[in-house]
């Protein structure tokens, strides 16, 4: 009996293994598949702001193709670094999020090249477990960016004063506290949501446009 549970580990462990092989294959298909050369991948920094654009619509609509069929779980972004880290750096997820959350911000209001902006691309992609779910999901794109933008006055109250003064803390534990509180951050997601999900769609529209020329010209 103790020699068949055995068997039965190993096996299942196997299994799991071989799985997690296949989803690899899976997921590094899909997403090269995106690029018109592996040039523009290993170079993806260098590309032109409309390009990694592009390519950055392409890629989240892969990834709500995968999050359909199961492959986005708490395995995806170790995969994804691993296939991708040495071509995109340590920060795969943020560095194919940061031209659509660049997009969404300026669309909303924020300067380009306004320090708020900076401060909010911070911090959107400090967490790329859930950026990653945001992108696949304008609700959450919604949260996270108001969390974001309350997260990003705090910040900048705190660069006016010496850190570790009584205001410094002040503005952590007491002003930061308020803003943070979920009547602040519910009544900016209540007034950017529309906009943040219409640009969803549009991104998501251009994707398939774009996919489907391509499908066109390949004879896929």
């Amino acid at each position: 009996m103790l020699k068949k549970d055995i068997r039965n580990q190993i096996l299942e462990t196997k299994q799991r293994k071989e799985t997690i092989l296949i989803e690899q294959v899976i997921i590094r298909k899909r997403l090269e598949s995106v690029f018109e050369k592996k040039s523009d991948l290993k170079y993806f920094n260098g590309l032109s702001e409309d390009k990694k654009l592009l390519y950055s619509i392409l890629l989240i609509k892969e990834i709500q193709e995968m999050n359909k069929v199961g492959l986005i779980n708490e395995q995806f972004l170790d995969i994804l670094k691993s296939l991708f880290g040495g071509l995109l750096g340590s920060s795969a997820v943020e560095t194919i999020a940061e031209p659509i959350v660049g997009k969404i911000l300026s669309a909303i209001g924020f300067k380009s090249d306004g320090i708020m902006k900076k401060t909010m691309v911070s911090f959107l992609t400090t967490n790329p477990k859930r950026l990653v779910n945001a992108l696949t999901d304008c609700r959450e794109m919604t949260k996270l960016i108001s969390e974001s933008f309350v997260e990003g006055l705090v910040m900048l109250l705190q660069d006016q004063v010496g850190k570790g003064s009584f205001i410094y803390d002040y503005i952590r534990n007491v002003l930061g506290g308020t803003l943070k509180g979920m009547s602040t951050i519910s009544s900016f997601e209540d007034m950017i949501a529309e906009k943040v999900c219409g640009l969803f769609d549009n991104f998501s529209d251009k994707a398939k446009d774009v996919a489907d020329k391509l499908k066109t010209q390949t004879g896929i």
